[in-house]
């Protein structure tokens, strides 16, 4: 869009006079139509001139809104100064517009791209400007540049879509790259999927590359297809076989194809031993290693560990006492269980280890008390299992001790209660890792480890007391 405006015989008057240093006048109602309608940086020049005839100024108009314009003072040459109602408004030929017209004479600046609908056409140009072409059409002996100015010397293209490359000191044949510029001086086609390096010595493509390959070029000589030097990280291998690898190194050792087969793996040899990594599933999955503990601690993330199997089993209850030699008494209650798979550990980091002790038995000698509960197991806030109950003794009156539980854990198990039998002793409860504990005439029975209820006094000629609960356990695979 031109940025200078005009409309042909605007004339009008001034509809109120305006002070020299005023940025706006108005022109007689219904005649601003008759001046250029403007947009963005869009503008028209004005004269301003008394009734007499006498004075002038010029104005740059920057925008009209109806008969109101807003207006630059003093263009031109021109003075501002004061003008009243009814002095002439007009759009007139100055020399300001007719100086910023290109001149057929001169040497013209444009500040603004030009686009021409048809080419331009030169002449008188001297032999260091170019002419382009299509790719299609001759150069005209004006259009060469000449070689030590980065041209080629040459004037003509030898087929559509060959370029003309050029040193700095000879004329080259067209649609050849030398090698000092990084290519080959070949002209030939490349075949289907290959690739022409340059070397440092002219190669052309004299071997038959089959799809997929490239031409990889190792020094003075031109390899074959496929192959890459071990010196240049390859294998020595031109061919592949259904389900192997080819793997190079940089030792000078050539390598043998790795071989791949489903369910065993990967084994890779490189001529002085070989790596085998197993295939998923394939005894090489899971948890490798294990940490116990029997009491409480810490666990510290091994180097490169980020998940872990937890088990967590708490300490079974302590057997009930007898208050009579031939009373009823029960077995404490087997700790419970909790397992959880715990991902996002940071190796390194620390995770606090609680291990429940084992209930004490109730004290023989006629007391018939409770068996004391287990000691609640857990592996940080992780997950968490709850001690058995303390079995009943023979004054308490009958049930059975209950087993503890598990919490947090992606599998939750409860300990067996401890039994509860008629004249004689009851059966501490299992855990997850200990059976059902048999209770022993005239002695105390500790449960079995990790977690076992302790057995209830079977008397025979005594009083005897409850059987310890054993401790529960925390295990850690990684």
């Amino acid at each position: 869009m031109p940025n200078m405006s005009f409309t042909n015989n605007a004339a009008t008057t001034l509809a109120s006079g305006i002070s020299a240093v005023a940025t706006s006048l108005t022109v007689a109602t219904g005649t601003g139509i008759l001046f250029p309608t403007l947009a963005g940086s869009q503008y028209f020049y004005c004269t301003l001139e008394n009734t007499a005839g006498t004075l002038r100024e010029i104005v740059k108009v920057t925008a009209r809104s109806t008969d109101t314009f807003t207006i630059v003072r003093a263009q031109d040459s021109t003075t501002a100064q004061s003008w009243s109602t009814g002095d002439k408004v007009e759009l007139r030929i100055i020399a300001a517009e007719l100086n910023n017209f290109p001149k057929l004479d001169e040497v013209n600046t444009y500040s603004a791209a030009q686009t021409f609908s048809v080419n331009p056409v030169m002449s008188g140009l001297t032999a260091s400007v170019p002419v382009f072409t299509d790719g299609s059409k001759n150069l005209t002996s004006t259009g060469t540049v000449p070689t030590n100015q980065g041209g080629t010397g040459l004037t003509t293209f030898t087929a559509a879509n060959n370029a003309i490359y050029s040193t700095s000191s000879s004329a080259l044949t067209a649609g050849t790259l030398p090698i000092a510029a990084g290519g080959t001086n070949s002209t030939a086609t490349p075949t289907a999927g290959g690739i022409n390096y340059g070397t440092g010595t002219a190669h052309a493509y004299t071997t038959a590359g089959t799809s997929g390959q490239a031409l990889i070029s190792a020094g003075a000589s031109a390899p074959s297809f496929g192959t890459l030097g071990v010196a240049g990280g390859g294998t020595g291998q031109t061919t592949y076989t259904n389900g192997q690898l080819l793997i190079g190194n940089t030792t000078g050792n050539t390598l043998t194809k790795s071989t791949l087969t489903a369910g065993s793996g990967i084994t890779i040899t490189n001529g002085t031993g070989s790596i085998t990594i197993a295939a998923s599933g394939g005894g090489g999955g899971g948890f490798s290693s294990w940490q116990v503990f029997t009491s409480s601690g810490t666990f510290t993330v091994p180097t490169g560990i980020t998940k872990v199997k937890v088990t967590v089993v708490g300490g079974g209850g302590g057997g009930g006492a007898l208050a009579a030699y031939d009373g009823n008494v029960g077995g404490g209650g087997g700790g419970g269980t909790a397992m959880e798979i715990i991902s996002g550990l940071t190796p390194g980091g620390t995770v606090s280890v609680t291990v429940g002790a084992g209930g004490a038995g109730a004290a023989g000698g006629g007391g018939g008390s409770n068996g004391g509960s287990g000691g609640t197991s857990s592996f940080g806030a992780y997950c968490s299992a709850t001690g058995g109950g303390g079995g009943i003794g023979s004054t308490v009156g009958n049930g059975f001790a209950a087993g503890g539980i598990g919490s947090g854990g992606d599998l939750n198990i409860r300990g067996g209660s401890g039994s509860f039998v008629n004249v004689g002793g009851g059966y501490g409860g299992a855990s997850f890792f200990a059976g059902y504990t048999s209770p022993t005439v005239g002695t105390s029975t500790t449960g079995s480890p990790y977690g076992g209820g302790g057995g209830g006094a079977i008397s025979q000629g005594c009083f005897a007391g409850g059987g310890a609960g054993t401790a529960g356990v925390v295990v850690v695979e990684y």
